[in-house]
């Protein structure tokens, strides 16, 4: 064959775009970027756990999403500035209010014993109606020996400002974040506002460990024997002291009991099934609830849940070290104060006795949580054991993963109502002491108690706003059913 400049040029350029086709059919992945372990242990935890899995299509099965396209699953892994936001894009926006990421898991183990830095108060934060920015505090109770009972901080207390700033509805969150609280107080006026106060309070966080149950006394009344209890988070290294009290009230004979959760967001699902059992003197033999998982999980993971017969004893780290005889009170009937914030394992208290006895809700209608969730780590499948999870991070996650209803069936995603409604903000210009029969809620539970007619408002004066937000909400215990992954098999007996 005859080779001219024409046939040599055409060969090159020939040659060029094979070459060129070639490179860019074996080199196409140059640019590749695989994403971090952390963010695909995102991905394939909630692939497998969520609850609504099967409702968000980035979440399909085999990647069906991404075609089963590794690059393309990958650049989507990447394409989130933090691996927070890649977990609230693979939530189920229309249902999931409550799974939360976690930047540091163990903080949260920590917190979640009652440990860290606390003020030592609870509060919550009321937007005035008359005003569309303006806020202010009032204090829910104070620990005894903690810095804010140091500093001479009060149930009842209001409070104006933080460093001198006033409360808004746009910087509250940015002034609840300081160490410190330099509180400006303030008084109630005679026309339904609250003026500044040439008090000022400064308080700040410590290591302070809560004991979740606040009080534990008996009421005497002329005709009969109160027990009341102020329990303000499902722990389970509560167990012990929890059984002591109804020791006590056992010895003392009551006659009714009253279980005050007004202050409490949740925590875990073993504990309000014991508390349950206390009450009611119910066993294994009674279902206290069921559990449901995602259709995948279902099989192996859908579970009964009983009253229980002994009292499970736990250690600070949440390991089960053993158990023993449970005090009962075998009561038909058990008074449960609520408020605002009463959510989740609160709600399952009541949700799973009303099969069996009269449990009434004195306060308000509660959140509507009846679902459940257990921390996942960046480990091997099941993604549940911390002892192997990736140390090159703490990141963690805690999905919605169950949910839950009564031996009926009955869950209460809107919440539970209330059988007397009466709510402590009618009540801010005198919310007496806890415990103190004269106390706005108790004093109409023990009415009810004895017949009579409860006060349900302090005066016909309106409102002096809406509550906003509750110091309950910084606790990782907050609207929140949590269970460790071995008390599954614990709880289906």
């Amino acid at each position: 064959m005859r080779v001219t400049p024409f046939s040599i040029l055409a060969l090159l350029l020939f040659c060029t775009v094979l070459f060129s086709a070639c490179d860019n059919s074996s080199g196409s992945d140059d640019d590749f970027v695989e994403a971090p372990t952390e963010r695909q242990f995102i991905w394939e935890a909630m692939n497998y756990w969520y609850f609504w899995q099967n409702s968000v299509p980035v979440l399909a099965d085999n990647r069906e999403f991404f075609e089963g396209n590794d690059r393309t699953y990958h650049e989507y892994l990447n394409s989130f500035e933090s691996p927070q936001l890649l977990f609230q894009d693979v939530q189920n926006a229309s249902f999931d209010d409550f799974s939360f990421f976690i930047e540091d898991y163990n903080e949260l183990n920590k917190a979640l014993k009652g440990a860290g830095n606390s003020f030592g108060f609870e509060f919550g934060l009321v937007r005035f109606n008359n005003n569309d920015d303006g806020v202010f505090g009032f204090v829910q109770y104070v620990l005894p020996g903690s810095p804010a009972d140091n500093a001479g901080l009060e149930r009842g207390d209001l409070f104006l400002a933080i460093d001198n700033i006033f409360l808004t509805v746009t910087n509250f969150s940015f002034l609840l974040s300081q160490p410190t609280y330099n509180l400006t107080m303030g008084v109630f006026s005679d026309n339904n506002t609250i003026a500044v106060s040439e008090e000022r309070i400064s308080v700040t966080a410590v290591p302070f460990e809560e004991n979740p149950i606040f009080l534990s006394t008996v009421i005497e009344r002329e005709n009969v024997r109160i027990g009341y209890l102020m329990y303000n988070s499902f722990r389970l290294s509560s167990h012990n002291d929890l059984n002591q009290a109804f020791g006590q009230f056992a010895a003392q004979n009551i006659d009714e009991l009253i279980i005050d959760v007004r202050y409490n967001s949740g925590g875990t699902l073993v504990t309000s099934a014991l508390i349950a059992s206390m009450v009611s003197g119910l066993g294994t033999q009674d279902k206290f609830g069921e559990l449901a998982f995602n259709s995948k999980r279902a099989a192996a993971n859908n579970s009964s849940v009983f009253f229980l017969n002994t009292v499970p004893l736990y250690n600070d780290n949440d390991e089960r070290i053993g158990e023993v005889g449970m005090n009962t009170l075998n009561l038909d009937r058990v008074y449960i104060i609520t408020g605002q914030g009463s959510a989740s394992a609160s709600e399952t208290l009541i949700n799973g006795l009303t099969p069996y006895i009269d449990a009434q809700n004195i306060g308000v209608q509660t959140i509507g949580k009846d679902e459940g969730s257990f921390v996942l780590y960046d480990a091997p499948v099941p993604f549940t054991n911390k002892d192997d999870a990736d140390q090159s991070h703490t990141f963690a996650i805690q999905p919605i993963i169950l949910s839950i209803v009564n031996s009926l069936g009955m869950g209460y995603p809107t919440g539970l109502p209330a059988d007397f409604a009466i709510d402590e903000l009618d009540f801010l210009d005198n919310l007496g002491e806890l415990g103190d029969v004269n106390e706005p809620l108790l004093a109409a539970t023990i009415a009810r108690i004895e017949g009579q007619q409860p006060v349900a408002k302090a005066s016909n004066r309106p409102p002096i706003g809406t509550l906003i937000f509750s110091s309950a909400e910084l606790k990782p215990t907050n609207q929140r059913i949590y269970i460790l992954p071995e008390q599954i098999n614990f709880i289906d007996q």
